[in-house]
């Protein structure tokens, strides 16, 4: 297989593409169903994940072994209706909303193992830090959760992910000044709360 991928009508054209090989495709005969409790989150809080495996024929795959993980990457809020505001500090907003080219930064923070109980199901939970190993301010981030399931009658492994972003304020602020200005009539600036 082989895809392109074009962007940018009427900016700078952004062009990529790839390929894959498929060898072999055997149905998964299971699907694994993972949750939040809630979009957003704030500092403090906790994380809570629901997970479940279940045979598409029906019934749930019990007492079987997974691998979890949790994987961090930068968060750019973006408020589409205020395209002409910015929302963040910094050229990495700048360059990630109105470029497209974004630092994600991803950062796997945590891995770990364990077993479906008796009604295939696992709950899980994740404290989300409150500053990061020198000791400043964690950032917004998208925190994915990542579960993977073996069967253990036939050693086929299936996974999903969900995901959740931490917000480290109750409201964003965005600003708007024009791109240029002529000394004489100074800097006007408008702004906005979104919270």
């Amino acid at each position: 297989y082989h895809f392109d991928f074009y962007a940018g009508a009427d900016a700078v054209p952004v062009y990529n593409n790839g390929e894959f090989d498929v060898l072999a495709y055997k149905k998964p005969t299971f699907k694994v169903n993972i949750a939040t409790d809630k979009p957003d989150a704030s500092i403090g809080d906790k994380a809570q994940i629901n997970t479940n495996a279940e045979y598409y024929f029906g019934g749930r795959l019990v007492n079987a072994d997974y691998n979890y993980s949790v994987l961090t990457q930068s968060y750019f809020f973006d408020a589409k209706d205020y395209r002409d505001y910015q929302f963040g500090k910094g050229s990495n907003y700048f360059d990630c909303v109105y470029w497209g080219s974004c630092s994600f930064g991803d950062n796997l923070v945590m891995t770990s193992t364990g077993r479906l109980d008796n009604n295939g199901e696992t709950k899980l939970s994740y404290d989300y830090p409150k500053t990061d190993d020198a000791d400043n301010t964690v950032g917004e981030k998208i925190y994915t959760y990542t579960l993977e399931i073996t069967d253990p009658d036939t050693a086929k492994t299936n996974s999903n992910v969900a995901s959740q972003i931490l917000h480290t304020t109750d409201a964003y602020v965005g600003l708007k000044v024009p791109y240029w200005s002529l000394k004489k009539d100074g800097v006007k600036a408008n702004g906005v709360v979104l919270g």
